[in-house]
């Protein structure tokens, strides 16, 4: 035997009806608090500032390549 019920209702009355808390308050400030952080954050997102950070470190790693380089050559001596 097979038996199916068919349930028109709402989120909101489903919630209601298995007990579930309403949290559409705490979402939407929730939400808030998402949006005001990425609208702080979104002048670290630009290409300038993804370039600077990507090339920071780019020259003490050149000159550590090089004395890497030196020091591997033949009759070469690793320089501090």
């Amino acid at each position: 035997m097979k038996l199916t019920i068919d349930i028109d209702c709402t989120p909101a009355e489903a919630r209601e009806m298995m007990g579930l808390p309403n949290v559409q308050k705490l979402q939407e400030e929730w939400l808030k608090q998402i949006e005001a952080k990425m609208a702080s954050e979104i002048e670290n997102l630009s290409p300038e500032n993804i370039l600077k950070s990507w090339t920071a470190g780019a020259s003490s790693n050149l000159e550590m390549f090089s004395r890497m380089m030196s020091a591997f050559a033949p009759g070469g001596k690793a320089r501090d």
